[in-house]
């Protein structure tokens, strides 16, 4: 997340959510081989890792839930355990355009048939989000996409967060701010996420800053902006961003 800065951006108004700035950064190191038979485990969230594709075994060419897609490039392999149910969150950075195609799979079983990998559980060209995963072991394979015949590996960052139904989760953000989330699976009839900053006013460290946004701009962009290192929104925009 780089170094704490040592201000707290909020959008004047009636607060009605709240979104954190920053991500973890990825260590650059993991155990395990990245294959089926031996994947790089993931024991803890929220999870960050920079890697490559290039030189890795090709195992899967496919898989179920976009059977005509050509995956058929190298592929890393990770392993994880959901205790409970709850929302899973895998994306990846790194794609350049024609040079690097880098998807996120997720996979409920080792079975690979005739190239394909059956259990399927989501896919996508950069990010899956499945908010009703139930408690298990499942795979999050990095594959490389094949275009017209020619495989497009190289480096990437992966990116994975869990988070549990009905259970608060605390992650510190700077000295005197914690990023508070949790997930209800029923909160007034809908799937909601609920998030909340918990700041002690009288560390000497804290400060707040009132900021406005510049018409349609994003409550990341304006903690950017001014360095917070967490913003709270403060209000909806109408359909003119007013």
């Amino acid at each position: 997340m780089g170094d704490p800065v040592s201000s707290l951006s909020l959008r004047t108004g009636f607060f009605v959510a709240l979104f954190l700035v920053g991500a973890s950064a990825p260590s650059g190191a993991a155990p395990g081989a990245g294959t089926l038979a031996d994947p790089v485990r993931i024991d803890a969230f929220p999870y960050a890792i920079a890697d490559d594709t290039t030189g890795r075994p090709a195992q899967i060419d496919a898989y179920a839930c976009s059977a005509t897609t050509d995956e058929g490039g190298p592929e890393v392999v990770y392993a994880l355990t959901t205790p409970e149910n709850g929302r899973l969150v895998a994306w990846v950075e790194g794609d350049v355009a024609n040079v690097t195609d880098i998807d996120v799979h997720l996979i409920s079983s080792d079975t690979v048939t005739d190239g394909v990998a059956v259990d399927c559980v989501a896919r996508s060209n950069l990010a899956i989000e499945v908010d009703q995963l139930p408690a298990g072991d499942y795979f999050v394979i990095v594959d490389t996409y094949v275009s017209g015949g020619t495989p497009l590996p190289g480096p990437y960052v992966l990116r994975v967060d869990f988070i549990a139904y009905d259970t608060w989760r605390d992650r510190p953000v700077a000295r005197g701010v914690t990023w508070r989330q949790k997930l209800y699976p029923d909160l007034f009839g809908y799937f909601q996420t609920v998030n909340m900053l918990v700041v002690d006013p009288a560390d000497p460290d804290v400060s707040f800053l009132p900021v406005d946004g510049n018409g349609c701009e994003t409550t990341a962009s304006m903690g950017d902006r001014v360095g917070a290192v967490a913003a709270i929104n403060a209000g909806f925009f109408d359909g003119s961003c007013n």
